[in-house]
């Protein structure tokens, strides 16, 4: 299993065009149509969709054996989001006043803090 650092640098390299990004809904497939994160036809996905995907499972689901993972990607974009008034990667990623900008630079906070903790 990869570790969060690696899960959140993968999920900024699966954001790299505004295309793959979507607001209310954990993934969607080319008809806009819900799909899982791990579905091979997912063309775009939320904030936790897009860590179920470069985790290739169901991070954010009740059914994971990844708790202790799961709790620490949670966490550390919680604390990065703590400063602006957000509780958690739902909230922040389905705001309409966030824009795809703001995801990647979310993203980028959230491995700057995950490397420190790490060194």
């Amino acid at each position: 299993m990869k570790t969060a650092l690696e899960i959140v640098e993968g999920m900024i390299e699966l954001f790299d065009s505004s295309e793959k990004w979507v607001r209310d809904d954990f993934a969607c497939n080319a008809k806009g149509q819900t799909v899982t994160p791990t579905s091979p036809t997912a063309i775009c996905w939320c904030l936790q969709g897009a860590a179920d995907k470069v985790a290739g499972e169901t991070l954010f689901s009740d059914v994971t054996e990844e708790w202790d993972l799961r709790a620490e990607i949670k966490d550390a974009f919680e604390e990065a989001l703590k400063p602006q008034g957000y509780v958690g990667m739902v909230h922040f990623n389905d705001d309409e006043n966030i824009r795809f900008e703001d995801i990647v630079r979310l993203c980028e906070r959230v491995v700057e803090r995950l490397r420190e903790k790490a060194a």
